[in-house]
């Protein structure tokens, strides 16, 4: 598997965001691009299998839903109404932990233990 990280996009990207996964084995493989249509894509043996996680599902009587969406409104109802956020500055910080041992991981061509 290859991980990579970007922290900053190009200013030609045309949009703010870019989430893309891509897991790939010898008998299966699982694409998920969320940030250009919501697409994921499941390719077996029995073929291709999209489904799209930005669709618009209803998540309560005033807003449609969705990865991008769902995060957004997450964040608006913690900032007005005081609501529990789903991730917060420690979950950022443990997630910025991981990705520096992953760099220096691959620095040091050693295991890094957190």
């Amino acid at each position: 598997m290859t991980l990579e990280n970007s922290w900053i996009l190009s200013t030609a990207n045309p949009i703010g965001y870019d989430f893309k996964i891509e897991l790939v084995g010898d008998k299966a493989q699982l694409n998920a691009n969320p940030s250009h249509h919501g697409a994921v894509t499941k390719i077996t043996s029995q073929g291709a299998k999209f489904a799209d996680l930005l669709g618009i599902t209803p998540t309560g009587s005033s807003r449609i839903g969705g990865f991008v969406l769902e995060a957004i409104a997450q964040f608006v109802d913690a900032v007005l109404d005081k609501a529990p956020l789903l991730a917060d500055a420690k979950d950022g910080l443990a997630v910025t932990r991981v990705l520096a041992a992953i760099e220096q991981s691959a620095a040091q061509g050693t295991p890094v233990t957190l």
